[in-house]
């Protein structure tokens, strides 16, 4: 890339995962919210007293890195709504409890500090649409031009590169290097091109069926949302994908296998594909006709018998993509694939099992403990970055890239609630009352009771040009402050480079 082309700043600000969306409902005894993010007075604070108070002379990006709104989290959610999503994001963006942080975002705006930046992620995909992106246009900036044209959208798979001083700095969500969720860029540019020409009449049935959900929005559709209503915090938990899967499935005591056995099949499909670069799906884009698909929901007769092979049929001790051998035949039915394939072992069924077996890892909150995200995008984005930011894994991140030496990586973390079980919680004599929790429910309770089981963690990469001409990067965290309402604290060890 050419450098000399990219948008240049003094500071850039990023920000991710803010998940906004969801609904109110009652639950059994309790009104319960569902809206995950919950911080639209801090986000408010940061934007306004942070943010616009900058005090760099040059211009200032604030970049939202992936995943702004969520389209999956809405109460009659589905895999690509592209009829409902205007009406959805209008619900969104008139939610009384966001107005705060929608007029911080516009003030930001009008201010002409800089610009807005908006990168596409898995969970917010309709506002690559056109009809979505005019209405957060005008929210956000009004009818004047001169606003308009300081909200970037980056929707098309590309992130968004720009100029710090003199380093060259790339925000990318991160889910296209993810198997569980990377985005058919083609087939989302194909529903783009067809609703900004009008051609419904000619296209509808396209439309209809070119879209195939990845394997992580399959599993928030056709199970986590249903185990969400009675277990709230279950979309929150870290480690996510299989470990969620896992422990709602040791919730129900379901192991709801047959969507299990079509994810993880999807999973290695998407998987070998990444191997050969971003996704791309070029059949889509070189030809317009309709597209065939691999994909159809599956509701086999033999479901009975489906779910009696497989009580015993999944992995005591093992990664659940290794349940599916990953064979190619596609002519065959899901029920058939899954049958010959499925690898004859027994899955823990208490939830205490499912936890010691899914929350291995007590690096997780590590600002330095490399994840497959980091190690994927390392590997795939060139040394000429000096600051590679992704968002997406919802875990803060600062460290050394390890293929690219004196270049450096960060997580820009989320803005949303985080469920975290410690090892200690787990133990004889402690689980008992760590359970009676879990299954009541209720992120309430997991808040409010001891030991707190949840952790708000409102991350904030921030990298400019010092007093001495240098870039660096830092992590912060917005924490409540008894002065001043909130308060910006760094990240201890997090400033990149450090010299």
């Amino acid at each position: 890339m050419c450098e000399r082309f990219l948008p240049e700043y003094q500071t850039v600000y990023v920000i991710s995962d803010l998940h906004l969306g969801g609904y109110v409902e009652r639950y059994r005894d309790e009104m319960r919210d569902y809206r995950i993010f919950q911080d639209g007075a801090a986000l408010a604070w940061f934007i306004r007293d942070v943010v616009l108070t900058d005090p760099s002379t040059g211009r200032i990006a604030l970049v939202i890195n992936g995943d702004l709104v969520d389209f999956l989290a809405v109460k009659d959610a589905t895999y690509f709504d592209w009829k409902g999503a205007d009406r959805k994001l209008t619900e969104i963006i008139e939610d009384p409890s966001l107005t705060e942080m929608w007029n911080a975002l516009n003030a930001f705006v009008r201010k002409g500090r800089g610009d807005l930046v908006i990168v596409l992620g898995n969970h917010d995909l309709e506002l690559a649409l056109p009809g979505p992106q005019q209405l957060l246009l005008k929210r956000l900036a009004g009818s004047g031009a001169a606003q308009r044209a300081r909200v970037i959208f980056a929707m098309d798979g590309a992130g968004f590169p720009c100029l710090v001083g003199d380093k060259h700095v790339f925000c990318t969500h991160g889910n296209e290097v993810d198997p569980w969720n990377a985005i058919e860029w083609g087939r989302l540019a194909f529903i783009r091109r067809a609703l900004t020409r009008g051609s419904l009449v000619r296209d509808r049935k396209l439309l209809e069926d070119v879209w195939i959900p990845n394997p992580g929005t399959q599993l928030v559709i056709e199970h986590l949302n249903g185990v969400k209503r009675s277990h709230q915090w279950i979309d929150l938990l870290k480690p996510e994908e299989e470990g969620a899967a896992m422990v709602a499935a040791a919730i129900t005591k379901s192991p709801a296998i047959r969507t299990f056995a079509e994810v993880m099949w999807n999973t290695r499909s998407i998987q070998k594909r990444l191997q050969q670069g971003f996704m791309g799906a070029g059949r889509v884009e070189q030809q317009e006709a309709l597209p065939t698909l691999h994909w159809q929901p599956a509701t086999p007769k033999e479901i009975d018998e489906l779910l009696e092979v497989a009580v015993t049929a999944v992995a005591r001790g093992q990664r659940p993509a290794d349940l599916v051998d990953g064979s190619d035949e596609f002519l065959m039915g899901k029920f058939e694939m899954f049958r010959r394939t499925m690898q004859l072992k027994l899955w823990p069924t208490s939830l205490r099992d499912v936890l010691l077996a899914t929350l291995t890892d007590n690096k997780a909150f590590d600002i330095a403990t490399p994840d497959d995200v980091f190690r994927e995008l390392d590997a795939v984005c060139g040394s000429s970055i000096d600051f590679l930011v992704a968002g997406h894994t919802h875990l803060q991140r600062a460290r050394e890239r390890d293929l690219a030496r004196g270049k450096y990586y960060f997580n820009s973390g989320t803005w949303i609630r985080l469920a975290a079980i410690p090892a200690e919680a787990l133990g004889p004599g402690e689980f008992e009352k760590v359970e009676l929790r879990l299954l009541h429910g209720s992120i309430r309770r997991l808040a409010d009771e001891s030991p707190r089981l949840i952790r708000e963690i409102r991350t904030v990469v921030k990298i400019g040009v010092g007093k001495d001409g240098r870039t660096r990067g830092r992590l912060f965290t917005v924490e409540p402050s008894a002065n001043k309402g909130w308060a910006m604290v760094e990240v201890a060890g997090s400033q990149l480079p450090r010299a």
